[in-house]
This record gives C-alpha cells, structure tokens and sequence, in this order.
C-alpha cells in the first residue's frame, strides 16, 4: 500500500471520527513492532486531520489518488507539531478552515493561503505546481501567516519568524542545518547577523553590497554571463551601463542582459515585465501571468479540470480516470499498466509507481515490500527506504525514526529531518 492507493473507507473512518471528537490520534508505527500507540487527542490535531481529510477528498475526487492510514498518521502528526512551534499562528480553527477550503476547491486550483514552502525555510512556490499528485503537496499544506518570532530567534521553517525567512538550509546530501530568524534587506541597506542580503549582494562592512565588477572593469566572463555589477552588463569587452526602459536593443543573447534589472528585449524595445491578471493578453515574456495561471492561446486563465480522452494537459487537468501522458506530448489518457514505460507516478493506474529514481528505462510497477529487493529509493512502499548497505543486494527497511543515523533525510520517517547525521523530530531546532 503506497500514498497512491489506500481504502476509501479510511477516509471515511477518519471523518467520521473527527465529527466525533475521538479522544485518541493516531502517531507512528513503533520501528520495532510497528504497533501504533494511541495518543490523548489535542484540537490541534483533530484540526491537522480535518485538513488532511479534506485534502484526500479532493485528491481522490479529482485525481483518483488516495492516502493510505500510515501516511495520513504522520500528515497529522507533522501538522499538529507545526502548530506547536514556537512563533506559529495557526489556530485550530484557521488549520480546519483551510481543510474546508481544500475540500471545496475547483480540481484545477488549490487556496494559496493554505500552501506554504516545498522546503523549510524558503519561499512558497506556486499552486500549480500541487495540481499534479500528492507527493510534492502533502506536507505542505498548512495555514500560511507571519510568526512571531523577532530577528535571532532560532527557527525550523520561516512561518515562525515576523520576517517570514528562516535561514535554515539543507546540505548537497540533503543533511538539515537549524537556522535563524533574519530580515531580508536589499543592496545599500544596513546589515548584520541577523539580516540576509536579497539579491545578488552580500553583507560587507555593515552594509549589503552587490556583488560585481565596476564600471569600466574589464570582462571575466562569456559575452551575456557578465561579472558586472547589477545596473551594467557586458556586450563586449568592458562593464557598460544598462540601456533605460523604451530603449532599443538588437535582441540578441545579450539583449535582456543590456535592459534594465526587471524588463526584457521584445520587439526590439527594453520593456517592464509584468504579472498579468485572468483575461490579460500575455506571451509569456513581457506578460508573465500569475501564480496559479497560465499563458494559453495568449491569454492568461487558470487551468480548467476534467479534460476527456485525449484532451491537452499542458495547461489543464485530465478526469479523476484518466492521466496526463507526457509520451504523446501531454494528452490525457487512460493511466499506464504494470510493465509500461513512465517518468512519473501520476502516469501510473492506480496501485503502481514509477521508480524512476536513477533507472534510465523506468515502468510501473507494484512499490517493493519490507525485505523485497528494490531498484532504487522510490521504489519501495510507503514508510520504507532502499537500504544499499549490502552491496549488489540492496532491499527495502523501515525508514529512520527519531534519533536514529542516517545519511539524508530520505532515511528519515516523513515528518523527521535529518540532522547532524541523526533523524530529528519537527522543531529540532527551536528546542536547542
């Protein structure tokens, strides 16, 4: 059983013990035994599994994807430690709320004030990039609101901080560095340690300062990828001050390098890029639409859901029984079976993935279970990880719990991170 493909009836039982006020929530199978031990209930976590109920019935309504019990444990386990941290403002009623938005949202749209970042730390990306499956989504649904937590303080993710950035970071293998709480600034402006520079430019001398050559400096670099500082570019062999908005360029590949910061060479003219509305005539250079938008037959318009056999899912959704196949060039068809080729587990019917993890030639296929061998890390069943330790013969073991080793933090159980080379628990860093 995988985050794809679990009963509805859970569904159901979840619900249904919600409405009932259940004194107990469900939290993570023991390593050992794999029992789960209940838990006295808070309304922290009955509001964590109203949203969460509300996300399985739109995915499962619109996609056909469903989330197993095991899944939905650490959803609301995660959820409930999220609204603990320190400088969160997320009341219980404000989490169930955005379950409740979720659960009546077009297939084709999700409420952006209850999608927060895709990492800790960083910045909310847009609403479509969830439309395609749960696995990306599903942490990150959450009430979206600025903490309370001053410059300093140290943090797990920016909803803590009144800046809204948390300068935690992860690692080239994925290992979990705590951070801070710190106001970005923009070039010229005073800084310190509590400050990240915006930008190209960097805190020197109590000041943000852009990085790049002075005018006149000669070019380190390839014509187009200057070493200039920001208001210069470099169409030769020294740094040139930009040309100014309304003014003429060749449109070569250093064209949008010779406008001004924020406008680009169209029609042979330095033109401001805008963000355009629904209805707006955009092409996707000058007039970029917005979050949650698309530029399709030059208009800009939020994608549509439902789209029958053989519709385009470029832009917009296929039917809860079909898929969007990127082999025929984004058309919506019936969903892949065990043994086809696929680049994606939203290809997949339902009960397949696709581990394509590092496979050159990956298909659907059953996910592998604990001690079956397993081809690469997504390949296993969900709360389960592809152990390599023996070489040639690598097989599926439950993932880390907390303060247990691991290398990065695909070993640890969702919602643990890995640091210091150990799994840590949500809030790892707020209570050092």
């Amino acid at each position: 059983m995988t985050p794809r493909t679990f009963s509805a009836s859970l569904l159901l039982v979840l619900v249904s013990s919600l409405c009932a006020c259940s004194e107990v929530v469900a939290t993570p199978p023991d390593p050992q035994t794999h029992e789960v031990p209940p838990v006295q209930q808070t309304p922290q976590a009955a509001a964590c599994g109203t949203l969460y109920a509300g996300y399985a019935g739109w995915l499962k309504a619109c996609f056909g994807t469903e989330i197993d019990a095991v899944e939905t444990d650490h959803l609301v386990k995660v959820c409930t430690e999220r609204s603990a941290l320190p400088g969160v403002v997320a009341p219980g009623s404000a989490i169930a709320s955005c379950g409740a938005q979720i659960a009546a949202s077009s297939c084709a749209a999700l409420p952006p004030a209850c999608i927060i970042s895709d990492y800790l730390g960083y910045a909310p990306p847009s609403i479509s990039y969830f439309l395609t499956g749960d696995d990306d989504a599903i942490n990150h649904l959450f009430p979206r609101a600025t903490g309370t937590l001053p410059a300093g303080a140290t943090c797990d993710i920016s909803l803590q901080c009144q800046s809204g950035v948390c300068s935690t970071t992860f690692t080239y293998d994925f290992d979990y560095t705590c951070g801070v709480c710190v106001d970005p600034k923009k070039p010229g402006e005073a800084c310190d340690a509590t400050t990240t520079c915006e930008g190209r430019s960097s805190c020197t001398d109590g000041v943000c300062k852009s990085w790049g050559d002075p005018l006149g400096s000669p070019c380190q670099a390839a014509k187009g990828e200057s070493n200039c500082l920001p208001d210069l570019y470099c169409p030769k062999d020294t740094c040139v001050p930009r040309l100014h908005i309304g003014d003429t360029c060749d449109e070569s590949y250093v064209a949008h390098e010779a406008c001004p910061v924020g406008a680009v060479c169209s029609g042979k003219i330095c033109q401001v890029v805008v963000e355009g509305k629904s209805g707006d005539t955009c092409d996707d250079i000058v007039v970029k639409c917005g979050s949650g938008m698309f530029c399709a037959d030059g208009q800009c318009r939020a994608p549509v859901a439902n789209v029958g056999l053989g519709g385009s899912c470029a832009v917009d959704v296929c039917a809860p029984d079909l898929r969007c196949n990127g082999d025929k060039g984004l058309v919506c068809t019936a969903p892949k079976e065990a043994g086809e080729s696929c680049w994606e587990n939203r290809e997949c019917a339902p009960g397949l993935i696709c581990p394509a993890l590092l496979q050159q030639n990956p298909v659907c296929s059953p996910p592998s279970a604990e001690g079956q061998p397993c081809i690469s890390e997504d390949a296993c069943d969900n709360g389960l990880t592809c152990d390599g330790s023996v070489a040639g013969a690598p097989v599926c073991v439950p993932k880390a719990n907390v303060g247990d080793a691991c290398s990065d933090q695909i070993r640890c159980w969702a919602p643990l991170t890995c640091v210091g080379g150990i799994c840590g628990d949500v809030g790892v860093c707020s209570a050092m």
